[in-house]
């Protein structure tokens, strides 16, 4: 058996996002230990930390590395816009720990090797092993523990991500007549006061005029014309979000009504129309009081001409 040469560099790259090496990943490790003295282990970092995608941060991983493979040197190498940068980056870390070594980075089969533009050579493992992260992520995902550690680990993991904001809309929906000026507004279950209709901008909404009419119709059934901009909100004081620590970003929207009779539907428990006039910022939830005045404001100065 040859032993490894120890000015031999073995460098292993990977995101490792899971509660603790699953096969895969061990035979890649495992390996690349009985091929060098010395082990460099670059974790991938997400350049903007919180996502779904990358649940656990660098000193998690690195504690995981430290515990099972304590002869690991671990780093950090953080996600660049492009190929090119990430490399450079990459050779940069490792030629600032191994300035004079023969370097291998090492892959397994889909991962950074394609992409990698630096300098070193790279061997791509194949593994008898079929193992997903993904899939290991997504079963712990559906399995909650009785020990104190994962209760924990669900708090150091809320408390160290940012604060969350939510994009919202919010839609004005006015029927408009020579006599009257009625606007469209909602009730939640177990509220007495009144809404817009409107909520989140979801992950597949084309754009805020989009969801604001996919919001509007869902929540009261009605047809609209295309959404006109009213206002931002900066932050909604919405009781809702605050108790989970949110913060929500909403954009007020003005459309004109064309037809159907208002029914409250999805998580709205009625949806009627109301005379824009003599609305009070009192009759609404406080979280919605300053978007009336804003629209109120913006109808008698901009909108009368947008909707004449």
């Amino acid at each position: 058996m040859t032993l490894p040469n120890p000015t031999d560099v073995g460098v292993v790259i990977g995101r490792f996002q899971v509660p603790n090496f699953h096969e895969g990943h061990r035979s890649l490790l495992d390996l690349v230990q009985t091929r060098h003295k010395r082990v460099l282990v670059l974790l991938g970092s997400p350049a903007w930390k919180g996502g779904k995608n990358d649940p656990l941060d660098y000193h998690t991983r690195a504690m995981m590395f430290h515990q099972e493979y304590p002869g690991f040197l671990v780093a950090p190498v953080t996600d660049q816009q492009t190929d090119t940068a990430w490399s450079e980056q990459v050779d940069r870390i490792i030629h600032d720990v191994f300035p004079l070594c023969n370097i291998t980075l090492y892959g397994a089969r889909d991962s950074f090797i394609n992409r990698y533009q630096g300098r070193y050579k790279t061997k791509e493992i194949i593994q008898s092993v079929e193992s997903s992260g993904t899939a290991l992520r997504q079963q712990t995902a559906g399995m909650p523990q009785e020990k104190e550690s994962f209760r924990a680990g669900v708090l150091y993991g809320i408390l160290n991500n940012p604060t969350s904001v939510v994009t919202a809309v919010d839609g004005a929906v006015l029927r408009i007549g020579p006599t009257y000026l009625d606007i469209v507004l909602i009730r939640k279950p177990d509220e007495k006061l009144l809404r817009f209709p409107g909520g989140k901008v979801g992950a597949t909404d084309e754009s805020f005029e989009y969801a604001v009419n996919r919001e509007i119709r869902e929540e009261t059934g009605l047809e609209i014309d295309k959404p006109v901009y009213v206002t931002s909100s900066c932050s909604l004081p919405d009781w809702r979000a605050n108790g989970a620590g949110i913060i929500v970003h909403s954009s007020l929207f003005a459309a004109r009504y064309i037809y159907g009779a208002p029914k409250g539907g999805d998580d709205a428990a009625e949806a009627g129309f109301y005379d824009l006039k003599s609305l009070t910022e009192n009759m609404m939830e406080q979280c919605h009081r300053k978007l009336l005045t804003k629209l109120q404001q913006w109808y008698y100065t901009v909108g009368m001409e947008i909707f004449k």
